[in-house]
Formats: C-alpha cells, sequence, structure tokens
C-alpha cells in the first residue's frame, strides 16, 4: 500500500533530544510556548554515565523547575582536583559553589517526564533543513519523506550535525580582525597518547567544525528563524565541567528571549488588526 507523504506545521521544532533540546522544550513550555522534540533514536538518549553540574547548571534547573527533584540524586563534591600535564603535578582545588555530579540518564529522564506528552517524537531522522523561497519558514525534510514547516527551528543535535547545521551560516567579517593567535594548549603527541588509552569503540571519527571562542562571540548562530544552541553551538571539552551547564542556560536564555520577540510580534498583529478594524 503506497503511503501518502504530507507537510506538517508547527511553530517551534527542536532537532535533538539530548540535554540541551529537552531543557529547550522545557523552557519554552515554561513560557507558555509550545514546541515539538525531534529525537532520531528510538528512546530516551542514555549515553554516557555522569556529568558534573555547577551553580549556574543547578540555578538553570531551578528555573525549570527540576532542580529541587534532582538534587536529591546528584552527589556533592567540594573540590576538583587538577593535574599537569607537563609534570604530573597534583592540586587540590575547594570549590565554594553548589557542585554536583548527576547520572546523565536522571537529568534527561527528568527532563522529558516534566515536557507535556507526545512532545518528543522518536525515531525522526532529518535529511535536510531549506528555507522556504516564499516565506523563508524553513521547511525540515523527514527520511520518511514527509516535511514539517515550522515557525522557528532550534538545533540542539549536539556538535557534528549542530556544525553541519551552522557552517553555511555567514560569518561576522569583524571576527577576523586583530584576532589573537591560537596556542596549542596540548601537544599533537599528547593527543596520540590519549587517543591511544581510550577505547576505540568510544571514540567517533568525523570532520567537526572547530569556532574559535571570538567567532562565537562575534559571529553569527542563526539564519532567518534558524538557529543552534548548546554543544551545536559551542562544544567544550570535558576538562571544563560546563558543556551540561551551559545548554541548560543556553536554553533558559534562548526561551526567555524567543518568548518575549513571539509575544512583541503577536501584539504587533492585533494591532494592526484593530487599526484596520477601526478603519
Amino acid at each position: 500500500m503506497k503511503t501518502t507523504n504530507y507537510m506538517e506545521e508547527a511553530e517551534i521544532v527542536i532537532i535533538g533530544g539530548g540535554i540541551g533540546g529537552l531543557a529547550t522544550a522545557l523552557a519554552l513550555h515554561k513560557k507558555g510556548l509550545e514546541s515539538v522534540v525531534l529525537e532520531r533514536s528510538e528512546s530516551i538518549r542514555t549515553t554516557g554515565s555522569a556529568i558534573g553540574i555547577f551553580s549556574n547548571g543547578w540555578r538553570a534547573l531551578d528555573q525549570l523547575g527540576v532542580g529541587a527533584q534532582l538534587r536529591p540524586r546528584a552527589v556533592p563534591f567540594t573540590a576538583l582536583l587538577n593535574i599537569s600535564l607537563n609534570d604530573g603535578k597534583q592540586e587540590e582545588i575547594p570549590l565554594r559553589e553548589e557542585a554536583r555530579c548527576l547520572k546523565r540518564n536522571d537529568l534527561v529522564q527528568v527532563l522529558a517526564d516534566s515536557l507535556p506528552p507526545n512532545t518528543v517524537r522518536f525515531g525522526c531522522h532529518i535529511l535536510a533543513v531549506k528555507l522556504d523561497p516564499v516565506t523563508s519558514q524553513p521547511i525540515l525534510q523527514l527520511q520518511d519523506g514527509n516535511t514539517i514547516k515550522a515557525k522557528v527551528v532550534i538545533g540542539c543535535d549536539g556538535p557534528v550535525r549542530g556544525h553541519l547545521l551552522i557552517q553555511e551560516f555567514p560569518a561576522n567579517p569583524n571576527s577576523s580582525k586583530n584576532r589573537p593567535s591560537s596556542p596549542s594548549l596540548i601537544s599533537q603527541q599528547n593527543l596520540l597518547e590519549i587517543v591511544k588509552k581510550c577505547d576505540l569503540d568510544s571514540l567517533t571519527l568525523t570532520r567537526i567544525r572547530y569556532r574559535t571562542p571570538w567567532d562565537i562571540l562575534l559571529g553569527n548562530f542563526r539564519k532567518g528563524t534558524v538557529i543552534v544552541a548548546g554543544d551545536a553551538m559551542h562544544i567544550m571539552g570535558p576538562f571544563l565541567g560546563q558543556g551540561g551547564s551551559a545548554a541548560l542556560e543556553d536554553a533558559v536564555v534562548l526561551a526567555r528571549n524567543l518568548a518575549q520577540a513571539m509575544s512583541m510580534k503577536g501584539s504587533e498583529i492585533i494591532d494592526k488588526q484593530n487599526y484596520a478594524g477601526e478603519h
């Protein structure tokens, strides 16, 4: 039996059901905005064992309304151990802020359970995102042949596909001016040694576009109503301990600004309708 493909319309589509995508959907829900999360996997992704969340991340979780639920499941830690790659010297650095280690599975599951039913759609493989030539609205082409026309698309699908999504975005021409040199913090030999000691099955070999901090500060991560957030925008090394917390912060800030922008747009439409009715 031949299946008829169809085009669906949605207000906000979020690509990726990881920490960033689920947190963004929940942040939007808190602001009264409906969204759809498209996840390629068939279930909630539980890849990874634990994640360290510092005070900025816990403030974001409190804003999302799940901080109190997650704290009892987390293990507090009071210090960090800094190990020099040059001489192996170890230094314990006390922490004066809230810092807890949380199972990644607990975090994503609580975020998912806090969303309205059917917000997350599993098994959705996106082939391409294009802009409608007439309306400039993003159109998502799915592997099953269906399409979704959205008003806003937020890419939260990690560093690999996220960087592919934004690679066509024009860079800020001013970002290359007075750009500092990029010193090598870890030599190539050290990187090779790190790879040799890793479980090869845990490594993903792919071409990832590197964006320097000044590109993030001065560059453009939006094209029309398509934007990226979390690791898709600013992937961080695990030694910083800020990847998850940064994604949570992105979700809160993005939802706040998007709700304000859409509210202002709605007010403009109402004003125009009132004006037309009066005249």
